[in-house]
């Protein structure tokens, strides 16, 4: 995603990239801001008030597993940032692990934040990811190109055998720690990428050979892509190019912020057509970034909110309904992992500034991670109505129904008939349990009802 404080030129990106503007003071912070904005920029999903779904998962099942709820941290070692929610999966990005910060130069090796990253995480049994990227300017192919990092950033290395060392470098330190290492992050947007498919695939290459000397167990994971538009096709074009053969996992960026979950929908179900066609329709798929731009309460410290971000801002208690929503519709949709963009971002966070008091989006997150852990996720469907109900089996066996009206419902409150007495689970409301009979109440919040 973005990186908060990129000093590359704005008028540059600009050109290129329509409504994406996002340079903040802090290197970290700017690139998920600008990642957010570019994927968002050219989303136009029209969703038909009256369209009828029926998402069945595949195989059946989707398992709602720990490592299905995934977080980014910017700086998860300051007194009050570590999650309080039983998250199961850690990506690093814009955490200043990236190849740029681990090799400022030539041999000059920091692995000191990274490695009380990686001790934390293994002490509470986190599965992490690492995304090999960001290539420092003294191994750059081309040093003074822009680049969201700075100048050089977004080329491939000039000598690939540098590249090598870094990834044998990092793979075998972390061995057994580090589960996952994704290649390049957001390679179809120039300002992270600008190598083309065939380098980034001889990256990926090189890479699955280094990781599978030191770690055999540790997965590859593809160069991640981001738009939920024509751009879904980058994950199909990358393993069309040969990469297939390099990779244990294709990755996407499903940002759609202020749309509702619901949007992701048809063009999920595009991207499944065409890497079915292609021959990978068995490819598994990771939601490795995604998040909304939260609208800041006013008595706590206000964010600077460029012009080009406000349009994707969305309030604090809708940010909590669509986390439920988003993550049940991915996961019947096959989505193995959904890490959200970030923890402790100032503005696509979960906490607010400065009290770092919790949003919805968090209690909404921390009651999905333990209500619906190790239950399956069977089919989701939509009446034309707008109704969505989703059909489960919890962890204990009952047969359950997640049920929720979306933007197009009408009305936008609905009647859900229960077949006896059942207990009601909110997750962004309170109470956050009750009992019911005789009829349930959905609107834009998820209700999970148990008979």
């Amino acid at each position: 995603m973005t990186v908060e404080g990129a000093t590359t030129n704005r008028k540059s990106i600009g050109k290129h990239f329509e409504g994406i503007r996002k340079f903040f003071q802090c290197l970290a912070m700017s690139v998920a801001m600008f990642s957010a904005t570019s994927a968002l920029s050219q989303l136009h999903v029209t969703f038909a008030p009256n369209a009828q779904y029926s998402l069945i998962a595949p195989g059946g099942r989707a398992r709602f597993t720990r490592e299905l709820v995934g977080l980014h941290m910017h700086r998860s070692e300051l007194s009050g940032n570590w999650p309080d929610v039983a998250f199961g999966s850690w990506r690093m990005v814009s955490a200043y692990a990236e190849w740029m910060y681990v090799e400022p130069s030539l041999g000059n090796w920091q692995f000191a934040k990274l490695d009380g990253y990686v001790a934390r995480a293994t002490s509470v049994g986190l599965s992490i990811t690492l995304p090999l990227a960001v290539t420092p300017r003294w191994a750059s192919a081309r040093p003074d190109e822009p680049g969201i990092y700075g100048p050089g950033t977004a080329a491939e290395p000039a000598d690939l055998e540098r590249w090598r060392t870094y990834v044998r470098t990092v793979a075998a330190r972390y061995a057994g720690r580090i589960h996952s290492y994704e290649v390049h992050n957001e390679a179809n947007t120039t300002p992270f990428w600008t190598g083309g498919i065939p380098k980034l695939v001889e990256l990926t290459r090189i890479a699955r050979e280094e990781i599978r000397m030191a770690d055999p167990k540790a997965l590859v994971i593809a160069p991640s892509g981001v738009g939920l538009d024509k751009r879904i096709s980058w994950v199909r074009d990358f393993l069309s190019a040969g990469g297939a053969q390099y990779v244990d996992i294709a990755s996407y960026h499903l940002y759609h912020s202020p749309m509702a979950p619901e949007a992701m929908v048809p063009r999920l179900q595009e991207m499944r057509t065409q890497l079915a066609a292609a021959g990978f329709a068995s490819m598994p798929l990771w939601n490795t970034e995604a998040g909304y731009f939260v609208e800041t309460r006013p008595d706590s410290p206000q964010p600077k909110w460029d012009k080009s971000e406000r349009p994707y801002v969305i309030d604090a208690d809708t940010a909590g309904q669509y986390v439920v929503r988003a993550m049940l519709l991915a996961r019947v949709l096959g989505i193995e992992r959904f890490y959200w963009y970030a923890w402790d971002s100032e503005k696509l966070g979960f906490l607010e500034p400065g009290s770092k008091a919790r949003r919805p989006a968090a209690r909404a997150l921390e009651r999905a991670a333990t209500i619906l852990l190790r239950s399956d996720v069977k089919r989701c469907d939509r009446s034309a109505g707008g109704l969505w109900t989703c059909q489960l089996v919890m962890a204990n066996g009952k047969n359950a129904r997640a049920v929720w009206t979306d933007p197009g419902a009408a009305p936008k409150v609905q009647s859900v008939a229960l077949a006896g007495p059942a207990t009601v689970y909110m997750f962004d409301g309170e109470p956050a349990q009750a009992q019911a009979q005789g009829s349930v109440q959905a609107d834009g919040s998820v209700r999970l009802i148990v008979e």
